[in-house]
């Protein structure tokens, strides 16, 4: 019959058995930091929506003319 504190010995080894080792962790991390990077440059790469534009070019002049006030 198990006990609770059987259990608890055998958690450890349980999971180490269903981790990943190192080398294969850092495969991990390079294979999606090569598409996180390859997603991202498609995004960088998009056009700017002229609405967009706009805003800013509107925001940019709200702050002119209350720099220029407080001067």
């Amino acid at each position: 019959m198990m006990t609770d504190r059987d259990n608890d010995e055998n958690a450890p080894n349980a999971r180490s058995k269903s981790s990943p080792n190192a080398g294969e962790a850092k495969q991990r991390q390079r294979v999606l930091g090569e598409r996180l990077r390859e997603m991202f440059e498609d995004v960088v790469n998009e056009p700017i929506p002229d609405d967009f534009l706009k805003l800013l070019e509107q925001a940019d002049e709200k702050a002119a003319n209350t720099d220029d006030k407080s001067e």
